[in-house]
């Protein structure tokens, strides 16, 4: 959790939690909140989105021996009935909006190449934290963003690496 993106991350996921929820219930959807960490590597993420309140955390992560280890980190913090690890990609989102919380620390490529599909998994009022990049490509990842119907909310940097945080209306 040192490096820029993750620490950046775990600040915001901190902030839309508290925006979110109240009495054990997510404002935006008025059933128990729930998340989705792309590109979870070691879990980290997903875990922190589960310990502040996530009801349900799904995690996906492209490549099989970082999905296990992820597993196993979700296994030692308590978590494997609110954290579900899969191995996978972007197409393995299919199903209609129900992630109040989405979460993307991957590359600009990727991100720009599955952002649609972020956006069609995500609830009404529901927030999209996105990291991996440089400040350099936070035009490209807005204007792609806006284009889906996603609102700017803001972004951060530290040492040229960003976190951006969009709302879906």
């Amino acid at each position: 959790g040192t490096h820029e993106t993750t620490s950046q991350l775990l600040s915001e996921i901190m902030n839309v939690a508290e925006q979110q929820m109240t009495n054990d219930k997510c404002q935006i959807s008025n059933d128990k909140c729930q998340a989705l960490d792309m590109g979870t590597g070691t879990g980290v993420l997903a875990i922190l989105a589960a310990k502040v309140g996530y009801e349900h955390v799904r995690a996906i992560e492209i490549d099989d021996w970082v999905a296990e280890n992820a597993t196993d980190n979700v296994l030692l913090n308590g978590l494997a009935g609110h954290v579900k690890v899969e191995c996978g990609d972007a197409s393995l989102l299919t199903e209609g909006p129900c992630y109040d919380l989405v979460l993307a620390n991957i590359n600009r490529n990727v991100l720009l190449a599955d952002m649609a599909r972020y956006k069609s998994v995500m609830r009404s009022r529901a927030t999209l934290l996105m990291s991996g990049f440089y400040e350099e490509d936070v035009p490209a990842i807005r204007a792609c963003a806006e284009e889906l119907g996603l609102k700017y909310n803001h972004h951060r940097s530290r040492n040229n690496w960003v976190v951006i945080r969009f709302e879906n209306s």
